[in-house]
């Protein structure tokens, strides 16, 4: 068995100037993408779900190594708001940027060390992080205006604000209770919390899925698509999978393609 590491992924939200204004960030300064988050080595364009020219540092096998194994396990349409990707050295096993107000481009950067691991504990972190872009689209995610907190779901950085009848609100209203909402609003990736939250609810797919509804989402769907095997306790977060047939789809062509994990090994809640 693989185990897995507690910090899977993250998401980083788009970069706020200016109040209520946004600003679009250049997929290829290390600056404006997350540099703060790690060093970071190399940046690739992408461009129509493929890798395009190095518009960043110099060529990194690493790197290539881990758009492989993003490559193996999605399409290039399922990859189409891609616009960089990129390798460097930090905290989190990866991470996901957005890049503009309107949840239309994305940033993916893999910590070299997660580049380096076994090719099934990458391809985990790969999913984790493509479950991030998977939730963020716009029609996944309201992303206009700044409006009152009260009228989203959870903290105002939740993806932009999570509207009514998308994946991550559906996910949040089935598996967040609102006093665990509301506890958000402080305490949005506090390591502390999700233990506390692992310990009360064996529901969560490892303690990492109890920091909020979107790693939970991420950890949850990166379980089901690579057909990792999960605690009989979280089986209602593998039935919202297995209601979603585009998701179900995914799976079945990972499996298809033997590109399926189920050798790694899930942290357990309660």
């Amino acid at each position: 068995m693989i185990a897995l590491a507690l910090c899977a992924g993250a998401w980083l939200y788009v970069l706020q100037a200016g109040g209520d204004h946004f600003t679009t960030l250049d997929p290829c300064d290390p600056q404006s993408v997350g540099e703060g988050y790690g060093t970071i080595a190399a940046i690739y364009n992408v461009e129509n779900g493929m890798v395009a020219g190095l518009c960043y540092g110099a060529p990194d096998d690493d790197l290539f190594r881990s758009w492989e194994s993003l490559a193996g396990i999605t399409t290039p349409n399922e990859r189409a708001s891609l616009r960089s990707f990129a390798i460097y050295d930090g905290e989190f096993g990866g991470y996901t940027q957005q890049l503009d107000r309107e949840a239309s481009q994305f940033m993916i950067a893999v910590n070299r060390s997660t580049a380096q691991s076994h090719s099934q504990s990458l391809r985990w972190v790969m999913a984790h992080e493509f479950a991030h872009v998977f939730t963020s689209h716009e029609s996944n995610v309201w992303s206009g205006e700044k409006v009152p907190t009260v009228d989203c779901l959870g903290d105002q950085n939740l993806y932009g604000c999570a509207g009514w009848n998308n994946y991550l609100a559906t996910w949040t209203y089935q598996f967040w209770p609102d006093p665990e909402i509301e506890a958000l609003e402080l305490a949005y990736r506090d390591p502390a919390e999700a233990a506390r939250r692992c310990r009360s609810d064996a529901g969560f797919v490892g303690e990492y899925a109890a920091t909020n509804p979107g790693e939970d989402f991420a950890q949850s769907f990166a379980a089901f698509i690579l057909s990792v095997p999960v605690p009989a306790s979280a089986q209602s977060r593998v039935n919202f999978m297995a209601s979603n047939q585009a998701i179900v789809q995914m799976r079945d062509r990972i499996h298809a393609a033997g590109l399926s994990s189920p050798d790694l090994q899930l942290s357990s809640c309660g």
